[in-house]
């Protein structure tokens, strides 16, 4: 009797301590964003995106919020004894990084149409999502890519630009008429040069012709006379030794002119 006495006492005991204990102990709930960040409190895995009325132990609760795809939110809260809490925590989405490079370089980036700078571009301060990217340079084709941009990863892009055809077909009219330009300029340069030596030879035939026609005058001279044969014989050789000069010189001009009209003749061909 005595015995089922004490354990009765014994049993109102436990169960008022439990009471107490239970009257004391504090709740938490916690609601995250995004629903699919996990949830751990106090070193101990609580749920994920949700907790409602979680117990705790009065005093200060670890809570960390972790999700693959935002930064880690590590954070403590102070709670009362017998406290309900309720939290709302949001995580921040971790900044991605663009990598544009072009060949060549100096091209404009465009993010959903909007300029972000010239390449080499690299940027880290984009919010992970759908992206649709323009690249742009004058007298290239424009190149447009969509791409999905991971959280917390890089999107690198490297483009070889090509040329658009309308500065394909300006670069060659371009040389076209430059050729021309040169052409032109040669057919001048060698005209002119084989005019100029070509008259030069002609002012030294006359030259020589005159010579011949003095060295002629002097022998003629000669065999008429009777007397002062030496001054006769010295003006005869003066004349010969002088058309001989002028020979050379008409067929050195000459001989330059032929060169001239050589090389315009060439120069109609290229």
């Amino acid at each position: 009797m005595n015995k089922g006495i004490i354990l009765i006492c014994l049993l109102i005991i436990s169960n008022s301590l439990t009471a107490t204990a239970a009257s004391k102990s504090s709740h938490l709930s916690i609601k995250v964003a995004p629903n699919t960040a996990l949830i751990t409190i106090n070193e101990k895995k609580a749920g994920k995106g949700e907790v409602k009325s979680y117990r705790v132990p009065s005093g200060t609760v670890a809570i960390v919020i972790s999700d693959d795809n935002f930064e880690t939110l590590d954070t403590t809260i102070t709670i009362k004894g017998n406290e309900k809490k309720a939290i709302e925590l949001t995580l921040v989405t971790s900044p991605s990084t663009i990598d544009v490079i072009t060949d060549p370089l100096g091209a404009s980036v465009y993010l959903n149409k909007k300029m972000v700078g010239k390449t080499p571009y690299s940027e880290k301060r984009f919010k992970p999502g759908h992206y649709v990217m323009n690249i742009e340079m004058p007298g290239y084709k424009s190149i447009e890519e969509a791409f999905y941009l991971p959280p917390s990863d890089a999107a690198e892009f490297t483009f070889d630009l090509e040329h658009t055809q309308a500065w394909v077909d300006s670069v060659k009219a371009a040389r076209i008429a430059l050729k021309k330009r040169h052409q032109f300029i040669r057919r001048i340069a060698f005209s002119s040069l084989a005019a100029a030596f070509a008259g030069t030879g002609v002012y030294f035939n006359s030259r020589m012709q005159n010579r011949i026609d003095g060295y002629k005058d002097a022998a003629e001279a000669y065999d008429k006379t009777s007397n002062n044969f030496v001054s006769y014989k010295e003006d005869y050789y003066t004349h010969r030794d002088k058309a001989r000069d002028e020979s050379v010189k008409r067929n050195i001009a000459y001989g330059i002119s032929s060169v001239c009209v050589l090389g315009l003749g060439i120069s109609f061909l290229f």
